[in-house]
């Protein structure tokens, strides 16, 4: 015992890390109280086409990256879509426009940004094939290093599966793909060039219809928010991932996104379903272990409306979202910034 504790210490350096791993250990499993969030601003930053939605936001190279879905409207199998990207590097105050991405085959939906092992930026969407006679839909992958050119479309996963959204962990992309054509089956893939997939689990069973989800990880733990019909679930696997348990959340949510605070406090985010039978988009706390939900905000929004993209920097939670409610019929993109407060006291 001696022996040991003696080399030990005469290792500051491995000493001082073992203490690190301890106190991070700790502070998440003491669960400390939820940090305060606070609206700072909310604004309108797009809507040049009928329909601005489905956002995603991501830090990249120094600019914030918003990339959403322009159409003549929400359904599905319209044709003139596009991914359309902008960034700013201001923190939001002025956007730049990136430009646009399509494919021809379909109708382009949902942008997922991740920021890839190698640096690169990954876009994962997916289109709604127009020839119903090679399938309903097929997801695609577009990379980038400067946000002027990109290389793809990829067709990736599997044909008809939705692959919604990406979170990479110790160099590993994992994501879920959900079949609505085969009564919406959910598969979960992991890769590392985002190209090329593996399954790791065929069908996230024991869920009615799993549909849209997002995946994040405290540590070594996953947990995935999932979409379905009914109130959500909430996943947790340890590695290597292939076995999950699903707890029943309190509440539905529609477009959700998950991230860790560094409190390790879970904080999703997503469409609301309210009593009154609106709908409102909103940051949602969510208890790791019984899946309960409570509105930690609401932002200015209803109607056809969520989808956030959640970038955390330096104490301010940036947020992107589309909404409806300034204007009957027409959903524009909109750029939150959200004080969060007490974190870690």
């Amino acid at each position: 015992m001696h022996a040991t504790t003696h080399a030990v210490f005469q290792r500051p350096a491995l000493f001082a890390a073992l203490i690190l791993i301890l106190l991070s250990t700790a502070a998440c499993a003491a669960e400390p109280a939820r940090p305060t969030l606070r609206l700072v601003s909310v604004k309108k930053i797009w809507d040049k086409a009928p329909h601005n939605a489905f956002t995603d936001l991501v830090r990249y190279r120094d600019r914030l990256v918003c990339a959403f879905r322009e159409a003549p409207a929400h359904k599905g199998g319209v044709e003139d879509s596009c991914i359309r990207i902008i960034s700013s590097s201001d923190n939001g105050d002025t956007w730049q426009d990136e430009g646009a991405l399509s494919d021809e085959r379909g109708d382009i939906r949902d942008a997922k940004l991740s920021i890839m092992p190698d640096g690169r930026l990954m876009l994962l969407t997916a289109i709604q094939l127009f020839n119903k006679q090679v399938g309903s839909h097929q997801s695609l992958a577009f990379f980038t290093s400067d946000l002027k050119n990109w290389d793809g479309p990829h067709d990736v996963g599997d044909p008809d599966y939705w692959l919604w959204g990406m979170n990479w962990h110790n160099d590993v992309g994992y994501t879920v793909g959900y079949n609505a054509a085969a009564g919406y089956v959910a598969r979960l893939y992991q890769t590392t060039d985002g190209i090329n997939y593996s399954t790791l689990v065929d069908s996230l069973d024991g869920m009615p219809k799993p549909n849209e989800s997002s995946i994040a990880f405290k540590g070594d733990t996953a947990y995935c928010l999932m979409r379905v019909f009914g109130p959500a679930f909430l996943g947790t696997a340890q590695p290597p991932y292939d076995h999950w348990t699903w707890t029943k959340a309190s509440e539905a949510v529609g477009g959700p996104k998950l991230i860790v605070l560094p409190t390790c406090k879970l904080l999703g985010g997503g469409r609301r379903y309210l009593p009154d039978k609106t709908w409102k988009t909103s940051l949602l706390w969510i208890d790791p272990q019984t899946a309960q939900i409570d509105e930690a905000l609401q932002f200015p929004s209803g109607g056809d409306c969520s989808y956030p993209g959640m970038v955390l920097i330096d104490g301010t939670l940036y947020v992107s979202y589309y909404s409806s409610h300034e204007g009957i019929g027409h959903t524009s993109i909109y750029f939150a910034r959200v004080a969060v407060e007490d974190a870690g006291r």
